[in-house]
């Protein structure tokens, strides 16, 4: 079967079920437009919808452990941070998820699909209380200091919101190697 799946993530804005901050569909109109490292990060050819939705997903929960916001959430029910009361709405009044976020979950799951055999493998071995430390041996990788952190490239679309308190250095895995998608 060729074609399309139907969409298994639920991008809707203030929602009790959402899972994600954008669509299948809208990761792929940016990548589209972008010239940068995560257009071929997203357009891997080994990565398929299904690995590409759950990437969208990660990057989500990811977004929503590292950001903060003193402002009450749309929704009381809703099931992600965003969007919040009297901050994310339309001229309609209706909810949204403002467009610096959804580029930015975009950033991030790119980022997690050109290190998810090292983030997974990092786990793994962090769940089996094996040593903290990767080699990956990928060329052009660096030490990183936190497993799971933002992409440099999501950061910069993070500027001016509240972040999370971060985690104490010895409160799990330390260092693993990524790769940064951006030649030396």
């Amino acid at each position: 079967m060729v074609g399309r799946r139907v969409m298994v993530l639920d991008p809707t804005p203030g929602g009790v079920d959402s899972d994600a901050y954008i669509s299948l569909d809208e990761a792929e109109s940016l990548a589209a437009d972008d010239m940068g490292p995560e257009a071929s990060r997203w357009k891997k050819p080994e990565s398929d919808d299904a690995e590409r939705e759950r990437a969208i997903k990660r990057a989500t929960v990811e977004l929503d452990a590292y950001l903060r916001s003193s402002h009450p959430p749309y929704n009381p029910g809703q099931a992600l941070r965003f969007p919040r009361s009297d901050v994310d709405v339309d001229a309609q009044g209706e909810p949204m998820i403002p467009a610096t976020l959804r580029r930015a979950t975009y950033h991030q799951a790119a980022y997690t699909l050109l290190n998810s055999k090292v983030i997974d493998g990092a786990n793994a071995r962090g769940a089996r209380g094996q040593s903290q430390y990767s080699d990956a041996g990928a060329s052009g990788t660096e030490a990183d200091p936190k497993l799971n952190q933002i992409s440099d490239r999501a950061l910069l679309f993070l500027t001016g919101y509240r972040t999370a308190s971060t985690p104490k250095p010895d409160s799990g895995i330390n260092s693993i190697r990524v790769d940064s998608g951006i030649a030396p």
